[in-house]
């Protein structure tokens, strides 16, 4: 989301498909890797094939430097961008679904952010929350829950 967001500043903006192309690079790249949670293969099922077809556009315009190769990827990264924006509306996300195995940890060794205190008792995370909450700001942080020890 905030990679097309970029690109286009490079594009619309600064004028810089090359600049545009090499930020988009690793996007296009970590599509081709095996998804590792519930929301990476929906991401692939949901976009997978479009952002294929705008890549493609943008290796066209890399050979032939024909600018409307780049216009037939941007109709396509838009509407990518607004199906993610209005995804992106959602409160919440499954721990589940986006890190499985943060969500099945237990017990570990390593002390609650912000509870150390030299000669007292370590307090540890116990677990996380199986839910995100998503803050409505402008990069969408996400708030997780630790249950301590």
């Amino acid at each position: 989301y905030e990679e097309i967001e970029e690109a286009s500043k490079l594009y619309f903006g600064d004028k810089n498909p090359e600049a545009m192309i090499k930020k988009l690079t690793p996007l296009h790249r970590m599509m081709e890797q095996p998804a590792e949670s519930m929301n990476e293969i929906a991401f692939k099922q949901a976009f997978g094939t479009e952002l294929k077809d705008a890549q493609a556009w943008c290796e066209r315009y890399m050979k032939t430097k024909r600018e409307d190769y780049l216009n037939q990827a941007w109709d396509i990264y838009v509407q990518v961008f607004r199906k993610i924006s209005d995804h992106l509306k959602k409160l919440s996300v499954e721990l589940q679904n986006v890190s499985p195995k943060l969500l099945n940890t237990t017990n570990c060794e390593i002390s609650v952010p912000g509870y150390y205190k030299n000669g007292h008792n370590l307090i540890t995370v116990a677990g996380f929350a199986s839910e995100l909450t998503v803050l409505s700001s402008k990069q969408r942080p996400r708030k997780l829950t630790i249950y301590g020890s």
